[in-house]
């Protein structure tokens, strides 16, 4: 597993960031951001988990493919919530029914889901209509996260709040949240998988979303390390006294997605076409990120497919990529096509996001050359992460400037949620019925290089309508405290119980 140098000794206490700020929830499947993921994998087991190249292995459960439409969950060892009770297959049916119901984020996965069963109380089965290739590898992290039945019902809507939190099976349990300031965790003293059980006796986790005060704070040793830290930290972090910057493969791309079906973009090609030719992807991998990015100019990462299929997709983005080349004359050609010279246009950005900031600016400059204006709207962290979901929060803005990736090499688990009708991220209301009918074969289809196939057809649907536009596949940046190590600096550190590989140094 991609990690900072390993940390073997016991240690009382970390501090660790967490960089999109305080999650409005811990209740997994609401959680949206991916710091507030990584959390929630350290608090609540799942059913499966990955190993250090994102494979997908057991966690609280093994799995049996019974047939091409039943899965069949059996628990391992003899798990306990926090409070020492069993863990049992009544608390898996009821956690899974949870993520399936219309309310939940992950309600998309279970589309295809026709009943959750016990069997006994160690196993289940879950059903399917058809056979569903994106449904297992979700079912490690949040995907597949487990909590009590009973503690679940008794908090109600309230479930993952500050008040109330959550009752779960990880190898930490949830202590002390004070809104706005910390959330403390601790150690799971009688945790029931042995391999995994922490170093650390607690960890306190902080909410530093403006850089300047990460970096600060990490210069200073007041925080031991964190997640998602922006790249434009790396020049102040180089040269520290007190730990060391390390950098791993993510399945993340930096992007412009069209905000609001009633924006101009929307309905509108070639002024989609002209961003792609607006933005000088190299110099904004150079500058803004100080070398920790490679140039990417389509929505999903060169990490996020199957390691096998992995040089097939990229000569499909190298001919992509091709097509989009930097090109300011160009872009201004298109935007003129399209009548559009002079047109207003608004991005929002998350607020204290340097990165983000600095990325906004100079499409500004970009798109003054091409004959655009282009404002900057800047939300408060849990505002803009509410804006991912509600479309209320999007409204009157034409495009949204973020960072999103799949949590597993399966593209098949975003393309759902970004480019189906129905899909949760699908702002700008795309719709295509080849699409749709290509994904219904690729979900379907069990060999992954006949599944890829049809994903690679996918990707020349939605890429060709063009309502995200790709900027860089930013490297997973860690600042590790050199009195710790055992780190994780690749993305897989959201899909499992990260911080109890740290360890005292």
């Amino acid at each position: 597993m991609p990690q900072s140098p390993t940390g073997s000794e016991p240690v009382e206490s970390v501090t660790w960031n967490m960089g999109s700020g305080e999650p409005a929830t811990l209740n997994p499947p609401n959680v949206p951001t991916y710091s507030g993921m990584a959390l929630v994998s350290n608090l609540c087991d799942s059913l499966l988990s990955v190993d250090e190249e994102g494979a997908i292995i057991p966690g609280l459960a093994t799995v049996e493919m019974e047939t091409p439409t039943r899965a069949v969950f059996t628990l391992r060892g003899e798990p306990t919530f926090w409070d020492g009770t069993p863990l049992t297959s009544a608390d898996i049916v009821f956690s899974m029914n949870l993520a399936a119901s219309p309310a939940s984020y992950l309600a998309p996965t279970y589309a295809g889901v026709t009943s959750i069963t016990a069997l006994s109380p160690t196993e289940v089965a879950v059903d399917f209509s058809a056979p569903d290739a994106a449904f297992l590898p979700t079912m490690a992290g949040v995907g597949g996260a487990i909590m009590q039945q009973a503690f679940t019902e008794a908090a109600g809507e309230n479930v993952g709040t500050p008040g109330v939190g959550l009752m779960c099976s990880g190898p930490f349990e949830l202590g002390r949240w004070n809104p706005g300031t910390d959330i403390t965790i601790t150690k799971n003293e009688n945790y029931w998988d042995a391999e995994r059980a922490p170093l650390v006796e607690s960890v306190r986790l902080t909410f530093i979303t403006d850089t300047s005060a990460m970096t600060q704070a990490f210069a200073t040793g007041e925080v031991d390390g964190g997640w998602e830290i922006p790249s434009t930290a790396v020049p102040a972090l180089t040269n520290t006294d007190v730990g060391a910057l390390y950098f791993g493969d993510t399945t993340s791309v930096w992007s412009l997605r069209v905000a609001d079906p009633s924006s101009v973009l929307a309905t509108e090609p070639k002024l989609r076409e002209a961003l792609q030719h607006l933005i000088d992807r190299d110099a904004i991998a150079r500058v803004v990120f100080s070398g920790a990015a490679q140039p990417w100019a389509t929505a999903i990462s060169p990490n996020s497919w199957p390691a096998a299929q992995s040089e097939q997709a990229l000569e499909a983005y190298n001919t992509i990529a091709g097509e989009r080349s930097y090109d300011p004359e160009k872009a201004r050609e298109l935007v003129e096509e399209a009548g559009a010279t002079g047109e207003k246009l608004e991005v929002i950005v998350a607020s204290g996001d340097e990165t983000a900031s600095k990325i906004a600016q100079l499409l500004q400059e970009q798109a003054k050359s091409a004959g655009l204006e282009l404002s900057i709207k800047s939300l408060q962290p849990l505002e803009y992460a509410q804006a991912m979901y509600d479309p209320t929060v999007r409204a009157g803005s034409d495009l949204v400037l973020g960072v999103s990736g799949d949590v597993i090499q399966e593209p098949l688990t975003s393309i759902r949620y970004y480019y189906l009708p129905d899909g949760l991220y699908n702002w700008d209301g795309f719709a295509d019925d080849e699409l749709s009918s290509l994904f219904e074969e690729a979900i379907t289809t069990a060999d992954p290089a006949e599944r890829v196939e049809r994903t690679l057809e996918i990707q020349s649907v939605y890429e060709a309508h063009g309502g995200t536009i790709g900027i860089v596949n930013p490297y997973q940046v860690n600042f590790v405290n050199d009195r710790i190590g055992g780190v994780i600096t690749s993305w897989v550190y959201t899909n499992l119980a990260s911080l109890a590989f740290v360890g005292g140094r």
